[in-house]
């Protein structure tokens, strides 16, 4: 670990294991650096959870008073599909999927809003059939247009989970068949904001239209894959605001 992830700390596993013990151990630490910066927004985003609670939230993104400029920084992420808005709704859609920077390689940081499936796998898959559809008409160059917004949740958490259902069982692969599972931890480490410098753009004047706005006010999906892969290798389903920055104005 060391050597792959300097500065990390190995686990501490408990003292006096058992010769015959069996311990199972995973680490992920996922990090992006996108191209261009995005801008860390001032207003509080409210998040509503599939509890109905609402919690103010930190973003960053373009914001709406980005509008008619950042034409560079609105060409580095790409909508990958966009569903039914409207006026009513303040023309933020009820689903969407964004690529946060098309430019990144070889991993892909996708942030949609999606309604759930009966489990994560099916979600994804629902996902991936809109996405293949591709963006509407006005977004199939993938570009936010100059009236368009997009803000995304800010989180930076590391959790330690043990696997406490798999710890009561014994082994059932041949080569350790009767072996008793004394641990079985995952170590995550997840971060998601701006990352860079503040970014300078030119700026100019363009009649508005109706924007798209895109924005965490629900329930979301964030995921990370290689590019062209076909499952991504880190999949986070977002119900709750415990893993979310909460904003000063909250």
């Amino acid at each position: 670990m060391y050597e792959m992830l300097p500065g990390r700390r190995p686990p501490d596993f408990p003292p006096g294991l058992p010769s015959d013990a069996v311990v199972a151990y995973a680490f992920l630490q996922a990090k992006v650096q996108f191209k261009m910066p995005y801008f860390d927004s001032e207003e509080p985003v409210d998040f509503r959870d599939a509890s109905g609670s609402t919690t103010k939230i930190r973003t960053f993104g373009v914001r709406h008073k980005d509008r008619s400029s950042k034409f560079e920084l609105r060409t580095q992420m790409s909508v990958l599909f966009v569903g039914k808005r409207g006026p009513s709704s303040g023309f933020e859609p009820a689903e969407f999927a964004v690529d946060l920077c098309r430019r990144c390689n070889p991993v892909q940081v996708v942030f949609a809003r999606v309604n759930p499936g009966e489990t994560l796998a099916t979600t994804l898959d629902d996902l991936q059939r809109k996405i293949d559809q591709g963006p509407p008409s006005s977004h199939k160059s993938g570009n936010l247009e100059h009236n368009d917004i997009l803000l995304v949740p800010d989180m930076h958490w590391r959790i330690a989970h043990d696997f406490e259902s798999l710890m009561k069982g014994t082994i059932e692969n041949r080569a350790m068949a009767g072996f008793p599972m004394v641990v079985a931890r995952q170590d995550l480490h997840f971060r998601l904001d701006r990352s860079g410098a503040n970014l300078e753009s030119q700026s100019r004047h363009i009649a508005l239209c109706a924007p798209l706005v895109l924005k965490p006010s629900g329930p979301f999906l964030v995921y990370m894959k290689k590019r062209r892969a076909a499952r991504p290798f880190f999949v986070m389903w977002v119900a709750n605001a415990e893993l979310l920055r909460r904003h000063w104005k909250s």
